[in-house]
């Protein structure tokens, strides 16, 4: 039963990706699941692998939690359009999750980022699927 609530869980995400509506309060969601899995330094090796030495290189429980407390400083609309808070909303998320200013800047690119190439990998989906009709 577990796996198959996994399982729903992994495609409802994957569904919002596609759509377009993947927002920071989703992002917030997956973090919180990875810091479920336990420390990460530990699991990444396990995996093998140039990509998991790359993601090991960029993804460590200190970034984690950082993300976390950056998110959970911003209120529902700001979770929802990230690039529409003012520098001075980000001055008080900084503040109020104890980081600089950079790196809530850094968060919210880092986020745009992930977001335009899901457009990108779903627009060529979209040309792979569109050449298969034919």
């Amino acid at each position: 039963m577990f796996e198959k609530f996994k399982k729903k869980a992994i495609e409802k995400a994957a569904m919002k990706m596609i759509k377009e509506d993947f927002t920071l309060d989703d992002f917030l969601n997956q973090l919180n699941k990875l810091g479920k899995i336990g420390n990460l330094s530990k699991v990444m090796p396990g995996l093998g692998g140039t990509a998991s030495k790359m993601a090991m290189s960029q993804i460590n429980d200190k970034f984690i939690d950082k993300c976390k407390l950056i998110i959970e400083a911003m209120n529902e609309d700001e979770r929802r359009d990230p690039k529409s808070i003012s520098s001075e909303r980000k001055k008080s998320i900084a503040t109020e999750a104890n980081v600089n200013v950079e790196e809530v800047d850094g968060l919210i690119k880092q986020f745009e980022q992930a977001k335009r190439m899901m457009s990108m990998l779903r627009n060529q989906s979209a040309k792979i699927n569109n050449k298969r009709k034919f």
